[in-house]
């Protein structure tokens, strides 16, 4: 990792739009780039086959029945919402950050490494914040909202999250590391859950100890009361080990959510713990109540 003080001049915040400003010019990290982009192409069109073929499979055996028409339904509104409006939005927010970066680093195959690792250990700050606040639950709750639990859960998202969870990514901005490397980081350790997503798969031998796996994600998803506010790691469950919030799959798991009524109706899915909050938010006398109402625990 090359490690370079950053000399500011008065054209570098009109930069940040530009490729040439995270690829430096670098023909090395021009390399790894290109190499990234094929990969997270090839690694789409597969999950894009295996998510069709589960598609088919689901429908043919619970018919339309089954949360896997809203669960798409849901995935296509966060699929163009986020390729339109909100990817272009967070990468110019992210590129701004950047352009006040104390460093300029390099782009090596160790940096690729660590800024994963990085990602990884930010969306599991992020997802037990989501967890813990209503705000944040109140966007996270579409995910944990269904009875059922297959790969296509993994679509069930609200399209508002992609706005704001990468924030914990702020402090690898500001040290120079750059906005394309670490939203390809985050994608990969976001894609990776897709394949989590089962009941089928019920354990992946001692990988298990690192990587998380469909049963250290069973347990994040349930309902029981010892499985509560456990595993909230993505590709990883060190962190869940290293900050005590992991729990092994013992006994079966009942999916679903404990604060969401339940419904097939995507909009409903999307917007009915918004309108709870909203609602007693303005029932809330005061602004000190109103502030408890958006930060109230669901630990």
């Amino acid at each position: 990792m090359l490690l370079h003080h950053n000399s500011i001049n008065k054209n570098r915040n009109s930069r940040y739009f530009t490729y040439a400003f995270y690829a430096k010019g670098n023909e090395v990290t021009l390399n790894i780039l290109n190499f990234l982009n094929q990969g997270a192409l090839y690694f789409l069109l597969i999950r894009a086959v295996i998510l069709i073929i589960v598609m088919i499979y689901i429908l043919y055996r619970k018919g339309s029945n089954s949360d896997a028409g809203p669960n798409l339904t849901c995935g296509l509104m966060c699929y163009f919402f986020s390729k339109y409006i909100e990817s272009g939005i967070t990468l110019s927010i992210m590129f701004f950050i950047y352009s006040f970066a104390f460093f300029e680093i390099t782009i090596n195959w160790w940096l690729v490494i660590f800024t994963i690792f990085a990602a990884d250990l930010a969306f599991y700050v992020y997802h037990r914040l989501a967890h813990k606040y209503r705000l944040l639950w109140a966007d996270h709750s579409v995910h944990h909202s269904s009875p059922e639990y297959d790969l296509t859960t993994n679509l069930r998202n609200s399209f508002l999250n992609d706005f704001y969870c990468w924030f914990p990514l702020v402090p690898l901005l500001l040290l120079g590391v750059s906005p394309v490397l670490i939203q390809w980081s985050r994608a990969l350790v976001n894609d990776y859950t897709f394949f989590i997503h089962t009941t089928k798969i019920k354990h992946i031998g001692p990988f298990e100890w690192v990587m998380n796996s469909p049963s250290h994600h069973r347990v994040h998803h349930a309902t029981n009361e010892e499985y509560i506010d456990k595993n909230f790691g993505a590709m990883f469950i060190i962190w869940d080990r290293l900050f005590g919030t992991f729990a092994k799959e013992k006994n079966s798991c009942h999916f679903g959510s404990r604060n969401s009524s339940y419904s097939k109706n995507p909009i409903k899915i999307m917007f009915n713990e918004w309108h709870l909050l909203i609602r007693d938010f303005y029932k809330a006398s005061g602004l000190t109540m109103k502030i408890k109402v958006l930060l109230k625990s669901y630990s």
